[in-house]
């Protein structure tokens, strides 16, 4: 079967009303507001409903246009306010940024492998700040990397620390996933996410999960559980595959303000 790599732009399509006015189940525990999610979907009154998704445009890695500009795999990608598209390619040797329009046309690459300024070695996130800058997390680089749209170097930030991952909340803060802080007396190994500052030193520590230390305990478990990460408004949503169905919702200053668990 062949192989297609594809990226589909959605658009929200607004349905009518519905029908039915359910209830939004909530309790409160310990300050939080805790929202129990049922397994249909609530229809809240006055809400217009429901969403759908379209398909806009695709890009396919195995067709030959794609391929002659280099892009030959998508690890992430982000989208400014006017619809264009930056994919990001890690393990690029030549740019590791490629631009979409709002259309699906290519516009052009960025990013040029290497070591000086303004360039990338094995980034691993793409995002775009409250000013529409893009944010390239290099940790290779030991650096942030912020560039114009049009892939112009604004500024380097070179990190105290290696970070992994670094996501915009706003202009002075930042959902940081830093590299694990292994104890091999211990027989868990922690990987923290917290919310850092501009100089990316933690302000408080959102979540956390831990993976079996192997030196202990001499066996591997597959793959360790991760992360999900979504930041909207002034709201920091958080998944963690250890705690199964149920999302942290935090507010900029990193204070845990909701649960919303997924029940069914």
């Amino acid at each position: 079967m062949k192989k297609m790599v594809w990226l589909a732009i959605a658009m929200l399509v607004i349905g009518g009303c519905g029908g039915q006015e359910n209830r939004v189940e909530k309790v409160v525990e310990d300050g939080i507001e805790v929202v129990l999610n049922g397994v249909e979907p609530y229809r809240l009154p006055d809400v217009q409903s429901p969403v759908r998704l379209e398909e806009e445009w695709i890009i396919d890695l195995e067709d030959e246009d794609v391929s002659s500009i280099g892009l030959y795999q998508m690890d992430t990608f982000a989208v400014d306010a006017e619809g264009s598209v930056y994919i990001l390619n890690l393990r690029s040797e030549k740019d590791h940024i490629f631009k979409f329009t709002q259309d699906g046309e290519f516009d052009k690459s960025f990013g040029m492998h290497g070591q000086g300024p303004g360039e990338l070695i094995r980034p691993n996130t793409v995002t775009l700040t409250p000013d529409q800058e893009l944010m390239v997390s290099d940790p290779d680089n030991a650096k942030l990397v912020y560039l114009t749209r049009e892939g112009e170097l604004i500024r380097d930030v070179t990190l105290n620390r290696n970070i992994p991952f670094a996501q915009t909340v706003s202009h002075n803060r930042f959902v940081v996933f830093g590299r694990m802080r292994p104890d091999i007396e211990k027989r868990f190994m922690k990987y923290p996410l917290e919310l850092c500052d501009e100089n990316m030193e933690p302000i408080r520590m959102l979540d956390e999960y831990r993976m079996e230390n192997f030196r202990i305990t001499r066996r591997l478990r597959g793959i360790q559980p991760g992360f999900a990460l979504a930041v909207g408004g002034s709201r920091i949503f958080i998944g963690n595959e250890a705690r199964d169905y149920e999302i942290w919702v935090h507010d900029v200053e990193g204070i845990l303000i909701m649960n919303i668990l997924m029940t069914g």
